[in-house]
């Protein structure tokens, strides 16, 4: 076997092995738990100034401190009434969020350590001001958890990210594709030089 063809092969054994032992390093620095797992609110058969209160812990079972955020979406019902709804937000005693629904965004992260752990007490609220209108609608919620890591040069770079997965480690990803396309770039060279050589 010619020597550029050792280098090809050596390039791709490389390209498999690198993201996948890469992967396998940062697996664990995330880990967002909630419970319950899933976490849905039926907001069904209520009038106006009627509540709908469930609790929910969020742990950090991961290896770094992080900052987790939440959003709320409609699965099923009527978005006119998902809309109107009010959210209150208390953990133990302390109010840390209360606005509408569609409001979610505006929450402001909350910083969680490893094997730290918070009971939050989520309420949905139908406004009083609701009218006739609004009779018979309901619709059903479910809750999203996003974790970011407290070093600015990572929330940077993974913002949004839900539950379960990892955060990717895009500087890694980048150099990895750039160290490849070198690799080719010098293959591509060798191989020239080696046919001329035949010739």
């Amino acid at each position: 076997m010619n020597r550029p063809v050792k280098i090809l092969l050596l390039v791709v054994v490389l390209f498999i092995i690198l993201p996948a032992s890469q992967a396998y390093g940062d697996g664990e620095e995330v880990d967002l738990i909630l419970s319950p797992e899933i976490f849905q609110v039926a907001a069904t058969n209520l009038k106006p100034g009627d509540t709908v209160t469930k609790e929910l812990i969020i742990s950090n079972a991961g290896s770094q401190s992080i900052h987790y955020h939440t959003n709320a979406e409609m699965i099923q019902g009527s978005r006119k009434f998902f809309n109107e709804l009010f959210v209150e937000i208390k953990l133990e005693d302390r109010l840390i969020f209360n606005g509408k629904i569609l409001d979610l965004k505006l929450f402001e992260p909350r910083s969680l350590a490893v094997n730290d752990s918070e009971r939050l007490m989520i309420k949905v609220i139908v406004p009083t001001t609701l009218g006739n209108d609004f009779q018979g609608l309901g619709c059903v919620i479910e809750w999203s958890f996003y974790a970011e890591f407290q070093s600015e040069s990572v929330i940077a770079a993974s913002n949004n990210l839900p539950i379960g997965n990892e955060l990717p480690n895009t500087a890694t990803n980048t150099a990895h594709t750039f160290l490849v396309g070198i690799s080719l770039l010098v293959i591509g060279i060798l191989v020239l030089k080696w046919k001329r050589k035949e010739r």
